[in-house]
């Protein structure tokens, strides 16, 4: 196991470097690397300690002359050992928990450490406990002292806007808007120019349309329809759901086809303002109403009552 332990610990070190280049695949080599080698840590750390070969470890004679407390020690600290490595992941991945995770690495591991030097012994275990606790160690110590955005400063040092959209986000981390900018950002940063313009594209038609005008049909009937920015409609009815597209030419709204939700609708319909009583008491309220071809307003035909209407505001 110890050239599987050298192996790993070249490809941590050398997703590092990928990583801190911003090349691609350094965040999957690190997390699979850093993966197989908490797992020799622990579970196997206890039999790798203490020279005992993987094939061997349950073999009833491997264990002669081990002590139980010795056995039980070799199982701690390799259960340290794997939090540190599993720790260091969370950190440089920033993911949450990393702190947690290195603070149950270090603190039982320098306590190991310190036991295993008092000892001064030339047992296979104490050297394998002083070399490894030492090296880990120090890296546990130095990222529980370094701040996350100290690291993030240094690994996107070439790009200030992913930098600024972080610190946002990481100040309000449940802002959903903080969050679309952070991904846009990183996007931005690891594409090239050509994908990055065809991924902004392809999320400008995943995302939702805002809604421009809703309306409802007004007495027993309780129907919907919404118009939105990007020129598609949705009709709600009581037991039916249709979509369209529509167009906007001169105020008049141009639908895609007539009788949706066989409510006798017409091609054509327009907003218009109707006074409601006084106008102390009821003013004017907006009404969606249906067109014949001459421009008309369809009489006894279905009316709609606008509810919103977001016409003027701007995107």
């Amino acid at each position: 196991m110890k050239r599987s332990e050298k192996i790993l610990a070249f490809v941590i070190a050398f997703a590092l470097f990928l990583k801190f280049m911003n090349i691609p695949g350094g965040s999957a080599l690190l997390v699979w690397a850093s993966f197989f080698l908490g797992v020799i840590y622990y579970p196997f750390g206890f039999a790798f300690l203490n020279g005992i070969p993987l094939r061997n470890i349950f073999t009833k004679s491997s264990y002669n002359g081990l002590s139980p407390f010795r056995i039980a020690a070799s199982i701690g600290t390799s259960m340290a050992m794997s939090a540190l490595c599993f720790g260091l992941l969370y950190r440089f991945q920033y993911w949450p928990g990393g702190n947690n995770l290195l603070l149950a690495g270090t603190v039982p591991l320098l306590a190991a450490l310190v036991i295993a030097y008092r000892k001064k012994s030339g047992e296979l275990f104490y050297r394998m406990v002083i070399t490894r606790g030492a090296v880990l160690v120090s890296l546990g110590i130095v990222l529980l002292l370094t701040p996350p955005s100290v690291i993030e400063r240094i690994q996107y040092r070439h790009y200030p806007r992913y930098l600024e959209a972080r610190k946002m986000l990481r100040a309000d981390p449940g802002n959903l808007e903080l969050q679309k900018k952070e991904e846009l950002e990183f996007m931005r940063m690891t594409l090239d120019p050509t994908a990055f313009a065809q991924w902004e594209e392809m999320r400008k038609e995943r995302e939702p349309s805002p809604l421009l005008l809703q309306a409802w049909t007004e007495g027993v009937m309780n129907c919907s329809i919404e118009f939105y920015r990007k020129g598609r409609y949705v009709f709600t009815g009581s037991s039916s759901r249709e979509e369209g597209v529509f167009a906007i030419r001169d105020s008049i709204i141009n639908l895609d086809r007539n009788n949706i939700g066989n409510l006798g609708t017409s091609l054509k319909m327009v907003v218009r303002s109707v006074r409601v009583g006084d106008i102390s008491n009821g003013g004017f309220r907006s009404y969606l109403l249906q067109l014949d071809r001459n421009n008309q307003v369809i009489q006894g035909s279905v009316v709609f009552r606008v509810t919103v209407d977001n016409r003027q505001m701007r995107y």
